[in-house]
């Protein structure tokens, strides 16, 4: 018979916390296929549990006394037959975060710091000013790697986001920079940018496995657009296809960008690419290529590109590789571009400072 553990005052919790908890299980994160911003299933029902899960009840009848915000539940642990709590080596996030700064913090400088498994982000960051980071890690936090919230200013040199439910969540009117990026195993955004800041990337590279690749999202106008820079970067999907999402009211500019296995679609917003690849062979069955959708209030402004897609489509018309001039004339805005197959390993060049055109011709 699988043994059957529960507790019923854990911590003080909320209903965020528990939209982002995990239990560690032997070593193991473990999340119950939860995500705070992606796919998320229910909690089960306590009898519903098989071996190595977890639940939560909440306890309707504590909650409505309770400190408001707060609520009450029970957590409950189906273990293998036979096994024991020290066996299954149980353990449980009790920090919110790695570093977290709120308020009017200020001037100050964070190095070599690792963040692990907190319930909410690696670095949780409001209104800070003047803040450097450099060469931290935020690893299997249970939401975002790194979050500006608020008005925050800072800086980071030297990030590795790893198996988070998002790599970067910034919000509201920051303005962040990122340099030396190492994103990978995250599960409901890569990189999620919002609201009316500026964020900037250069230099780093995204192996992208969640549920959502790259998102802009702006607040609808007449507030400042949602402004993103991404220079020297590679994003690389993996496993299954995915895109790269620009919203109404959000400027998205690349330069030297790899954009590899990765539609591309703008429902509004303006997108801004220059010396870049889009392209790549889609993981599926049958392969694909990549697509290309701009919406009728989306604007491209684009030159010196390389382009391996299987289609590209500006309001209801579409086009194809052989109508690269068609497609240059509707966009108003393309010049020096080219529509051709490239290797995997040119595409991985373009976004690391190579020239895109300089393989030989002859092997295009």
């Amino acid at each position: 018979m699988a043994p059957m553990f529960r507790h019923d005052d854990l911590m003080p919790l909320t209903d965020a916390i528990i939209d982002r908890w995990f239990f560690v299980m032997n070593g193991q994160l473990n999340r119950m296929r939860r995500c705070s911003k992606g796919p998320s299933e229910p909690l089960k029902s306590e009898r519903d549990l098989l071996p190595g899960e977890w639940t939560f009840v909440k306890d309707l009848e504590r909650t409505t006394t309770a400190r408001t915000g707060y609520i009450f539940g029970t957590f409950w642990l189906r273990l293998a037959p036979g096994q024991t709590l020290a066996d299954a080596k149980i353990e449980f996030p009790v920090r919110p975060a790695g570093v977290l700064m709120h308020g009017s913090s200020s001037h100050l400088a964070v190095r070599n710091v690792t963040s692990t498994r907190p319930y909410n982000d690696g670095f949780n960051l409001s209104d800070c000013q003047d803040v450097t980071f450099e060469n931290i890690k935020a690893i299997n936090c249970g939401d975002d790697g790194i979050s500006a919230h608020g008005h925050c200013r800072y800086s980071v040199d030297g990030l590795e986001s790893i198996g988070n439910a998002t790599g970067i969540c910034d919000t509201d009117t920051s303005k962040t920079n990122y340099r030396n990026i190492r994103i990978r195993d995250c599960i409901g955004f890569d990189l999620f940018f919002l609201d009316s800041g500026k964020y900037t990337i250069r230099d780093a590279e995204v192996i992208s496995t969640a549920a959502k690749s790259l998102y802009l999202l702006g607040r609808e106008a007449p507030a400042e657009p949602c402004r993103v820079t991404l220079d020297s970067v590679v994003i690389r999907r993996e496993q299954t296809g995915n895109e790269v999402r620009v919203s109404p009211n959000c400027v998205l500019k690349a330069d030297r960008v790899s954009l590899i296995n990765l539609d591309v679609q703008a429902t509004g917003g303006i997108i801004e690419i220059t010396r870049s690849f889009i392209g790549g062979t889609v993981p599926a069955n049958p392969p694909r290529k990549p697509t290309l959708h701009l919406w009728k209030d989306a604007e491209w402004r684009a030159h010196d590109n390389w382009y391996d897609l299987e289609s590209a489509r500006v309001g209801p018309t579409s086009f194809a590789e052989t109508q690269l001039e068609a497609f240059c004339r509707v966009v108003a805005e393309e010049s020096g571009s080219r529509w051709c197959v490239a290797t995997e390993t040119e595409a991985q060049a373009t976004g690391i400072k190579a020239n895109p055109f300089s393989a030989p011709a002859a092997d295009m």
